[in-house]
């Protein structure tokens, strides 16, 4: 009677500690995931306050952006302040900034091998019929008869990324 009582108190103690050791994991998976939410979001709100900074301007002040920059002038065709949309130890400046310029920036040629920092925004994809679709901009458009102002396209700054119609 007492060794059963034993073995039985045995069980109980080991389920109890492989209780404790299955929560102790889920708890930590837990917070490691509430984590990288809370990373992820940060960076989402500070870029959603850079746009609301710059694009709430006084009157007499106009905006204009591009890839990762939000630029601010003021009536006269100055440069006021320069917002940042990309991760930098300063988020604007004043002034107006060349992000190509600033040490440690990656050149235009060189993105494309920094997959892991970098996306293109315009990257092709294939339709059901092998087609490609861009989702921006198609750079065969600079070649269409009826040419868009403004337009320009350099294939040598894609990188050799440049596809072509039936290319994977």
């Amino acid at each position: 009677m007492v060794l059963a009582f034993l073995v039985l108190l045995a069980g109980l103690l080991v389920a109890f500690f492989t209780s404790v050791t299955t929560n102790t994991k889920a708890s930590f998976l837990y917070a490691k995931n509430v984590q990288t939410e809370q990373l992820a979001q940060s960076a989402i709100s500070i870029a959603m306050s850079q746009i609301k900074d710059a694009t709430t301007q006084p009157s007499g002040t106009t905006w204009i952006s591009q890839p990762g920059l939000i630029r601010t002038f003021n009536s006269s065709g100055s440069a006021v302040n320069s917002y940042r949309l990309y991760s930098s130890s300063t988020m604007k400046l004043g002034g107006s900034v060349d992000p190509e310029s600033e040490v440690g920036v990656v050149q235009r040629k060189e993105w494309t091998s920094y997959t892991a920092h970098m996306v293109d925004l315009n990257r092709p994809a294939h339709d059901v019929r092998g087609n490609l679709i861009y989702p921006i901009l198609d750079p065969r458009a600079a070649d269409a008869p009826e040419q868009i102002q403004g337009f320009t396209f350099d294939v040598s700054n894609m990188g050799g990324q440049f596809l072509t119609q039936g290319s994977p």
